[in-house]
């Protein structure tokens, strides 16, 4: 599906912009500034994966010389809670050209992703077809990746349609098993502009994605992450993995972080420069340039995994385009010419952060320790630091609603009737009790002599 720009002017059609050649008009320079004023190196970091993301959306979804491999870059930004990430995805998102079609996703289910058809009640009125999510968005925002692919259905069969999109394959969903069902003429036109067929025959709809997605998440725990790796989901991304030091954790403290707006302004200004010429055909870097940087990836891990040279070859196409871009050539068709030792020095320089979240991903911390301890023993040691936590405050008790809110915060994937369980342990065990009177509530219970 084609990503609705703007109509090129002559000069455009002869693929080239007249763009001054300076730091401050490299869209990628401004990104990292603009992410440092957010967060220091750490936004710095995120808002440069976020533009080359970005300038990969640009071409078409596969390389002129490769077809088997994808120009758009998905982005991970994948370190613990509390530090940073949505806010960075939610200002980058407000640099994006508004021609582009942004999907913010929290939570979906299967038939939200997957388009579903509504037949009313009153006969007299046609069945609708409800468009899959993603069907026509040009950026997916997902803001706790690992929530998202946890709540709404089956996580393996999320995972197997995502994987699908990530790709850009063609999708095709069948919405009913049986009949034939004709839906209201009125919507094809509507349907047309998001790119999706409909077969009445068969029920079905079929579309190309053709998205990038931007997504952050908190570390997930050992059994999710083997999940997502064995499924080939989380090798999709582009990775943004960190290790949040105490050093980290002092920088965010004591210095003074505000988002620079001037900056966000001008970022958008350029985004909007860039996407006016719509790039036709792309070619990968050639080979024999990128020969130093495949050596040096071999001397980081014996057997890199083949995805990372993707991400290497979609990187340096993405840090060409910008480059080239702030040196006034945007065209609309790059060769293997277009490319520069500048590009390939970008990759050099960062070719760890391909490598790392790969070799070593980090895991939830804690998680680990669910091997050998129960769920419901870990739930109820939370249920009774929060219960004594009430009782300091001089609360009677606390409904179990907020108990379990509370363990949620602390153990994202325990289901609530683990917590009702560790409750009932505890009660058993003479350690709470319900609180006389109040239906739902619980307190802990009085030692004697205390």
């Amino acid at each position: 599906m084609e990503s609705r720009r703007g109509k090129n002017t002559k000069n455009e059609v002869l693929g080239r912009l007249d763009v001054n050649t300076s730091n401050d008009e490299n869209p990628l320079e401004t990104a990292k500034r603009l992410g440092a004023s957010i967060g220091g190196p750490l936004g710095e970091k995120c808002f440069e994966k976020l533009e080359l993301a970005l300038a990969s959306k640009l071409p078409p979804r596969k390389f002129a010389n490769v077809s088997t491999l994808r120009t758009r870059t998905h982005i991970l930004l994948y370190w613990r809670r509390g530090f940073l990430k949505t806010t960075f995805l939610r200002e980058y998102a407000k640099t994006i050209p508004d021609q582009f079609r942004i999907v913010l996703l929290s939570s979906a289910t299967i038939e939200v992703l997957c388009g579903s058809i509504f037949v009313p009640k009153n006969p007299f009125l046609r069945p609708r077809i409800v468009p899959p999510a993603l069907a026509g968005a040009d950026f997916a925002i997902i803001t706790e990746h690992s929530s998202f692919l946890k709540h709404g259905g089956p996580t393996v069969a999320k995972l197997s349609f995502l994987n699908d999109k990530l790709e850009g394959d063609e999708i095709s969903n069948k919405l009913v098993k049986l009949g034939q069902i004709q839906i209201d003429p009125e919507q094809k036109t509507e349907l047309e502009k998001l790119g999706i067929r409909y077969e009445p025959a068969e029920a079905t709809l079929s579309y190309t994605p053709d998205l990038v997605m931007l997504s952050c998440s908190h570390l997930f725990d050992r059994k999710t992450l083997s999940l997502l790796i064995e499924s080939g989901h989380f090798d999709r991304f582009s990775i943004v993995q960190v290790q949040v030091t105490p050093e980290i954790a002092k920088e965010c403290f004591k210095e003074e972080y505000s988002l620079d707006k001037d900056l966000q302004e001008q970022l958008k200004q350029q985004n909007e420069m860039l996407c006016k010429v719509k790039i036709k055909s792309l070619e990968t870097p050639p080979h024999d340039l990128m020969t130093p940087v495949y050596e040096k990836l071999f001397d980081l891990t014996a057997i890199p995994d083949f995805r990372v040279k993707g991400d290497i070859l979609r990187t340096a196409a993405s840090h060409m385009v910008l480059r080239q871009f702030s040196e006034g050539n945007a065209k609309e068709v790059y060769t293997k010419q277009d490319y520069s030792p500048k590009d390939v020095i970008f990759i050099s320089e960062k070719l760890r952060d391909f490598v790392e979240p790969r070799i070593n991903p980090l895991v939830a911390e804690g998680y680990s320790a669910l091997e050998k301890t129960r769920k419901r023993d870990l739930a109820k040691g939370h249920s009774c630091r929060f219960l004594e936590s009430s009782k300091r405050d001089g609360k009677i008790g606390e409904p179990l609603r907020a108990i379990i809110t509370y363990v949620h915060s602390k153990m994202p994937y325990v289901h609530y009737q683990t917590v009702n369980n560790a409750l009932q342990e505890l009660v058993k065990e003479g350690k709470a009790e319900k609180v006389p009177g109040m239906r739902g509530y619980y307190r802990l219970v009085e030692k004697k002599g205390s």
